[in-house]
């Protein structure tokens, strides 16, 4: 019978460092590229490899490139929840204050997260004469 991997926990500190590592390299164009050709896969596969090799160079608990890029993924899901229920409160306040409770650690790492994905978090923009804009 194969064995079943244990549930990693990540704590914040590296959440922020994997995240570190992504926007300090190179690497951050090779992941978020939207092509899906083979050489690209390859190319992606072998990026994570190395951000894992890093990674792991400066800690106690080595994990491997699969659950660095299912964590990475995991991340920019909560990001762009996040927003969107940011976005939510805003409209259904009318514009007014929202209550967001977040932990600071968070918010710090969400918004590194969201200068990476910022298109896909904030979405398009609603043209001028959209009479649901609202000022932000």
């Amino acid at each position: 019978m194969a064995t079943k991997n244990k549930r990693i926990v990540y704590s914040d500190a590296d959440c922020h460092r994997l995240v570190d590592i992504i926007i300090t390299s190179t690497y951050r164009n090779v992941i978020e590229c939207k092509k899906t050709d083979a050489t690209t896969w390859k190319e992606k596969n072998a990026t994570w490899q190395k951000i894992a090799q890093i990674y792991n160079s400066g800690t106690t608990e080595p994990r491997t490139a699969d659950q660095f890029r299912c964590k990475y993924d995991n991340l920019k899901k909560d990001v762009r929840k996040y927003e969107a229920q940011k976005r939510q409160s805003l409209y259904r306040t009318g514009g007014g204050p929202t209550i967001d409770e977040l932990k600071a650690i968070l918010k710090l790492l969400y918004d590194k997260i969201k200068s990476i994905i910022s298109f896909s978090v904030d979405g398009l923009e609603p043209s001028q004469g959209d009479s649901d804009m609202l000022a932000l």
